[in-house]
């Protein structure tokens, strides 16, 4: 027995225990689970952009910018003059890259095309040309910036703004340019930081991480897109925290596997200042690939709901979860989480604000339902108010 608990209680009271257990677990699994921080680059290599380049973007300067990136020699400190603006049609690339800091000095880097390029030759006359990405799409992933099979890379203070006039949830999601990212973090790359830098107008997302490692994104502001906010399609140790993030078409956070042989793992937002999408706030849907040890912790819906949406399969469910201190100031009645073949989430000290009015048949059976899903721990949030003998988590049936 447990002494001074009613008998009615003493079920309740082991629960909780376990959960605090269970919270404890993942907060420890979580904490490990972050980029490691290396120094960036050596001290005292400061390398300023070439004067010759135009600065006050007159003229498109992508190929005279890249002589420069692919010059400058590992260890060193790319400076750029602040102030300055630089006309950006192409894709500017950092690769096989160690130890380098790029200080923008919040120079901006903007694009006014959409960057469409002629098809390549052969496109409606070769079949097995004809037909593909490359010749629908011929310049759909012309991101402004690359990061590819680069080491130890801090970027700061950089200004991105796309030429897309209709970004936000009300924008146009166009997949001629849905890969037109402001920065696109991928193929290799081990150690990116990117740190106080602003985007936005662009056709694709504010940030894409793909086969990339110990990446982080803080301190930054992103202001309308096309597509997604930041995606992780292939990545580890990811952390995205204490930035202002509002305003795109789709999903603000999109954990989303390309195939089956991607692995989104530790991935950790928090302390972000969320802001309208269309869709869910925080997605991991497509393929049934790898993704494991999520964290969403103590960021602050503004205009939105929380809108957490996991999606597993029988064969390769999604696990551990960790959905923690978020808030909504927005009232919506309709669920905040839906989570379907997950093993393992703790969703606990949320706070989703809702209307005293019924909620419609379509709108959920709860603030928090799951479905084909096991090891599920919600207690401790503040979903109110709530109809009359709603439930806070509500598990649907899995046939």
């Amino acid at each position: 027995m447990l002494p001074g608990v009613p008998g009615e209680n003493r079920v309740a009271h082991a629960r909780l225990k376990g959960a605090l257990a269970s919270i404890a677990a993942l907060a420890i699994m979580s904490a490990g689970a972050l980029p490691t921080v290396r120094p960036a680059a050596a001290a005292g290599t400061t390398v300023p952009v070439p004067t010759s380049i135009n600065a006050k973007g007159g003229k498109d300067v992508t190929g005279s910018l890249n002589a420069f990136l692919a010059s400058v020699p590992d260890g060193s400190t790319i400076v750029f003059p602040a102030g300055a603006r630089f006309k950006i049609e192409g894709t500017l690339l950092v690769t096989g890259k160690r130890d380098i800091v790029i200080q923008g000095n919040g120079a901006e880097f903007f694009a006014k095309t959409n960057g469409k390029i002629a098809k390549p030759p052969g496109c409606g006359k070769n079949p097995n040309l004809d037909g593909s990405a490359l010749c629908d799409y011929p310049n759909r992933v012309r991101a402004h910036w690359r990061f590819t099979d680069t080491t130890n890379l801090v970027v700061q203070n950089v200004v991105v703004t796309g030429s897309s006039k209709k970004t936000g949830p009300d924008g146009v999601f166009d997949p001629a340019f849905e890969a037109q990212h402001a920065f696109d973090i991928g193929k290799g790359s081990d150690g990116v930081v990117l740190d106080g830098v602003t985007a936005g107008g662009v056709w694709g997302d504010f940030v894409s991480v793909q086969r990339a490692v110990n990446v982080t994104v803080k301190n930054s502001t992103f202001d309308g897109s096309s597509r997604q906010g930041i995606t992780v399609a292939n990545g580890d140790r990811v952390l995205i925290q204490s930035n202002s993030i509002s305003n795109t078409r789709r999903s603000m956070f999109d954990l989303e596997p390309n195939t089956t042989a991607d692995t989104i793992t530790n991935v950790t937002i928090r302390d972000n200042d969320v802001g309208v999408s269309r869709f869910c706030t925080l997605n991991n849907n497509g393929p049934a690939a790898t993704v494991h040890d999520i964290t969403f912790d103590g960021n602050r819906m503004h205009g939105i709901k929380i809108g957490v949406c996991i999606k597993g399969f029988a064969e390769s469910h999604r696990q551990r979860f960790t959905i923690t201190n978020n808030t909504s100031d927005k009232p919506k009645n309709e669920m905040a989480m839906k989570l379907e073949w997950v093993d393992g989430a703790v969703i606990s000290g949320n706070r989703q604000a809702f209307s005293p009015n019924p909620w419609g048949p379509q709108n959920g059976d709860a603030p928090v339902v799951s479905k084909c899903s096991t090891g599920i721990t919600v207690q401790g949030n503040m979903f109110e108010p709530r109809p009359p003998g709603m439930p806070e988590y509500f598990v649907r049936s899995c046939s």
